[in-house]
Order: structure tokens, then sequence, then C-alpha cells
């Protein structure tokens, strides 16, 4: 099916229900659809033919998901990332996209854009529509545009191989790459999540939207996936988390997919509150390692809820969590997806045996899989081979054939000829009373070739790094070789918009000499 196709048949379908809540901004279905076919009218009559980019450089909200939407009835690729990215970052995907269209929320991105170097003719402007920016006649207002096209369908032919939607991989190291996603294979993944997860459909699916649009997950899995269900989308109030537990109440959220980070501080916030919470009956963490101290914290805060854990990548890669609760860190495979463990790097005949870490690799023969990199054909070669996406991801299989993910092939390193991943240490660190975030890394030695280094956010200014060291010598779940060496107490941990640590950064830090470490006095 295509998501044009979706859009037209649960608007049918219930156009008085709650599509769309932005504050106490309500939008039906009936009155939503009439704006998103308006404006994809519109961006058709301001070149946007088939198959044409339509890059959003917004927050999420109610003018990027019309936007978003408006871009893929009429016909066009919806092309949304992270507004937070630098000037450069944004520069690059507009013109690696060869965007005809570039929507953002006001007239300073543009700017910024055209510092950047971007041509201020090269593309049609269209923002947010504030009344400064129509002061300065900037571009087109997406209001004006909303109440200038027709409100009908552009009844352009679509199939499901006719592409949709170009998602720029957020990364940790080098420029963002375009991965390009088809109607029929988002619409597949969709399926997938909720073959894995859900939600149920009977009791009114009302998700929230704190996975952002620009990603994978926000995008596909929660956006599209509440327009399929007849559900309504409701954008998040706040960032603060008191105020969004607030709003889960009020409006009876029932679907929670986000990140680990977003999720550990609703917990938090929950903890010292009274929210009602009962109405949710799903919540995924995804995008990013989950803490393990975080699943007692959810069952706590949704205590009627059913809890799954996410694996996927841009590419397009999905598994859903075997059991969040008895089996946490397990996914299994399901559907039309294959996926096998080999040696890394090696033939996909290669396959490790039950308990052994290796390369994960998924076959190109699934729908939700996309084969292909916008304008990057030399990554294409390296990552889809002999039918099959070569992940970089290093996990295992267990006897019941589930699958760990034990984390980036390239984060792995070496220290005195062990492989040590930086997860399999972060989940052990992260669980002393004392820490409240933390990410480890290699670092040059002359003796060992690296060392585990560990950077630490402490909740207490008592803590001492021989405490933290006695107690990885104490824990049964950490390898003595694996233990850090190093130590560096920092503020914050640097992530990605996923919640992924940015690694390279501290790498390239500490070769450049940052940091101060301190070592352990045994």
């Amino acid at each position: 099916m295509n998501l044009d196709q979706v859009f037209a048949l649960t608007s049918e379908r219930i156009p008085g229900k709650l599509a769309i809540k932005e504050g106490v901004a309500e939008r039906t279905y009936g009155e939503w659809s009439g704006d998103v076919y308006a404006l994809a009218n519109r961006f058709r009559r301001l070149g946007m033919l088939k198959g044409e980019r339509v890059v959003i450089i917004m927050p999420t909200s109610a003018a990027h998901a019309t936007a978003t939407a408006a871009a893929v009835v009429g016909g066009g690729v919806s092309v949304p990332f992270n507004i937070r990215a630098a000037p450069s970052t944004l520069a690059h995907v507009l013109q690696d996209s060869g965007a005809k269209i570039v929507v953002v929320d006001d007239a300073s991105q543009r700017d910024d854009l055209l510092h950047a170097g971007i041509e201020p003719d090269s593309v049609v402007w269209v923002t947010a529509g504030r009344d400064l920016d129509r002061e300065r006649g900037f571009g087109h207002p997406i209001a004006d545009l909303v109440a200038e096209g027709t409100r009908f369908p552009p009844g352009v032919p679509l199939t499901e191989s006719d592409l949709a939607n170009l998602l720029y991989s957020s990364g940790t190291t080098g420029a963002p790459k375009g991965v390009p996603h088809h109607h029929g294979s988002i619409y597949e993944r969709v399926m997938a999540w909720i073959m894995h997860f859900g939600p149920i459909s009977s009791g009114g699916v009302r998700s929230l939207g704190l996975s952002p649009l620009h990603g994978i997950t926000g995008y596909h899995c929660v956006f599209w996936l509440t327009i399929l269900m007849n559900g309504s989308f409701h954008l998040p109030v706040s960032k603060d988390p008191e105020e969004l537990l607030g709003q889960v109440e009020a409006e009876k959220i029932s679907f929670i997919a986000a990140p680990p980070v977003v999720l550990d501080r609703l917990v938090t916030a929950a903890s010292d509150n009274q929210f009602d919470l009962s109405s949710v009956d799903t919540v995924v963490p995804g995008s990013a390692p989950r803490p393990p101290h975080l699943i007692d914290g959810l069952v706590k805060t949704f205590p009627r809820a059913k809890f799954g854990e996410a694996y996927g990548n841009t590419e397009g890669a999905f598994f859903g969590g075997v059991d969040l609760l008895n089996k946490p860190g397990a996914f299994q495979v399901l559907g039309d997806m294959v996926a096998r463990i080999i040696k890394p790097g090696g033939a996909p005949d290669e396959i490790v045996g039950a308990g052994e870490q290796g390369e994960l690799i998924v076959s190109d023969t699934s729908a939700r899989l996309i084969t292909s990199y916008w304008n990057r054909p030399e990554e294409e070669v390296e990552r889809f081979r002999h039918g099959w996406n070569y992940t970089g991801d290093a996990a295992l299989r267990d006897d019941e054939g589930d699958v760990w993910i034990i984390g980036r092939l390239d984060d792995m390193f070496i220290s005195g000829g062990e492989n040590i991943q930086p997860t399999e240490v972060e989940e052990v660190l992260d669980g002393h009373h004392l820490i409240d975030d933390c990410a480890v890394v290699g670092t040059p030695h002359d003796t060992w070739g690296e060392v585990c280094t560990a950077f630490i956010v402490p909740t207490d200014a008592s803590l001492t790094i021989d405490d933290i060291d006695k107690f990885c010598r104490d824990s049964t779940d950490l390898a003595d070789f694996k233990r850090p060496r190093r130590y560096v107490m920092v503020e914050s941990i640097e992530r990605n918009p996923t919640g992924k640590i940015m690694r390279d950064k501290y790498r390239r830090r500490w070769m450049a000499g940052r940091f101060d470490s301190l070592e352990p006095s045994s």
C-alpha cells in the first residue's frame, strides 16, 4: 500500500476524529486532510513534481507534520533533518538531496544556510509563517499556502516503488548520508512494528511525538503508524518531563516510543509526583542502547503498559524485543526479515556459533530493507554485498535463536589483544548509584595498545575513582581486562539527537589533550 492511500483511507473513514493536536490547537482528520491536500497542491505549483525532494528543517510540530504529509501525498519526497544541526551540515543535506523546496522554521535559518554557501534563488523557501517573516517578505508562509491551496487530493499516480522519504543518517562520524525509502518499504516497516509491539487499536491509539520526525522511529513508526491505526498524533507541550507527564495524563496518551534518555527523564520526574498514567498501554524504548536500570523505572511509572524494545537502522533493518522484563536486550526476527551473525566482514555463509560475537547482516529480500544510498555508490559497495546489508553492528545469538546487539564494530577497541565493546562496560558503570551517566572509549597506551577509558558524570562530588574501580572489580558482569584504567569526570555526556554517544569526538578530544584523566590507585 502507498502512504497517500493510507492517508486518504483514514481521512475518509474517520473525518470527525482528532488527527493532530499541538497545545490547544486541534484538527480533525476532515480538517487536517484538507490542510495537507491544500499544501500539497501549492507545493506542486511551486515546482514539486513527482519525485522532487522537499527538505524540512523544523522542530517536531504540527506544521512539520503537515509539510511532511503534504510532500508525500503530493508525489514528492520528504527530507526531514534535525534543526539543531550545524548550518554547514544542513547545507550539505540541501545540496546532496537536490531539494526543490526547503521548509524552515523562520527566516534566521535561511540566513544561516546562505552563510553556509546556499544560493538564495537555488530553492523555493517556505516558512512556518511568523509575522516577522511576512514583514521581511521572506518566502511562502505555510499558513498562506494552506489558505490558498485546493483542498482536494492532488491525484498524482503513485506506486509502492516510488520514493517517499529520504532520511539522512544522524551518524556519529562524517557527513550524514541519505537513505531513500519507498512508499512500500515504509508501509511494510509500520506493519512489522505493529506485529512486534502493537499498539492495540481497539483502545484508540493516542501517540505522543517524543521521537523526532527527522528520525526513522518518529517518522515511520510513530507518525505514519498513528495515521494507519486511525489514531491521534499529539505534539509534546514541552521538553520539561513533568509537563510531559501532565500531558500524558490529560490527553490519555496510550502509545509512547522514545529514546531511552527521554524515557529516563520521565521516570525520574514521575517518582516525585502523582500522575495518573494508566492510559499508557505501550512503551517502546529505542534508537540508542538502554541502561539496565530503566526497566524497573518504566514498570513503576507505567503500571498498565506492555513494554517492547526496538532495534533498527536507517537502512530499514528492524527487530523487536523478545521480553523486556524477563529477557531484556534480546531481539527476535519475524516476518520476511532474515538475519545472520557472521565473522566480521566475512562472507554470508561464515556464520558464527551460538554465543559467539560476530557481525549482524540482514538479507535484502525483506520488503522493509533499502539496498542503496543517495549519491554514495562507494558506500553501497561496502554495506550491501552478496544480497546482504552488512550493518556494522556486533551481535550474537543465543541457543533459542534470539539476537543480542553488543555494540558497533567500529566502537570496539583492542586492549592487550582482547576485544572490548564500550556498551558492555557502560552497562556495569550505569549500575553505580552515584553515576548519572557515562561513556567509554579506547585511548592509546604504550604497553596495551589501547586502554578502557571511562567518562563519568557523577551525581555526587564525593564519588572517587577508587570507589568506581572497586565497584568494577566486584562486578560479576565485567571481566577484569575490560575494567577502565582511566577516568575523566565530566558534567555531561555528548550524544547525537537519537541518544547515541559521540564516541569519535571523545577520542579526538583525548588525542588533542583536551582531557585530564585519573587512574585508580591500585
